[in-house]
């Protein structure tokens, strides 16, 4: 039941992360929470992310705003690798939304700077076209 993709396409621990409810985020996973589950899939064809909306095969990484609940969530075995159904990565969702520190913790932690999603960009090139220069560089 913790584990239902039911808010929003997501878990309640994507919901916690994707607010910055660190404490919230400890609580679901010392219940249980799956710190890879993968949100929901409802048809949707377009690749945007909505403010509280978890498209399919994005784990609760993808969604992280905050350092502090991105090392829980490692530390805790998520996958800093893990794509979604367009193949984009944690490191792809951080760079493109100026995480600078979520992104560096990534990086640190063995997150690939290389991949690429289904459309062939790189975390690089996000940060760049969207002004994120802090993180390009």
């Amino acid at each position: 039941m913790i584990n239902d993709g039911v808010i929003f396409r997501g878990t309640p621990l994507h919901m916690a992360v994707s607010e910055g409810k660190k404490e919230i985020a400890e609580l679901l996973i010392a219940e249980g929470a799956d710190v890879n589950a993968n949100g929901k899939s409802d048809g949707l064809s377009i690749h945007v992310k909505f403010k509280n909306y978890f498209g399919p095969a994005q784990t609760p990484l993808h969604s992280v705003t905050t350092k502090g609940i991105a090392k829980l969530l490692i530390d805790k075995g998520a996958n800093v690798n893990a794509k979604d159904e367009w193949e984009s990565t944690p490191l792809h969702y951080a760079a493109l939304e100026g995480h600078m520190e979520v992104a560096e913790l990534l990086i640190d932690k063995g997150a690939d700077m290389s991949a690429r999603d289904s459309y062939n960009r790189t975390p690089l090139l996000l940060a760049t076209s969207d002004n994120h220069k802090d993180i390009a560089e």
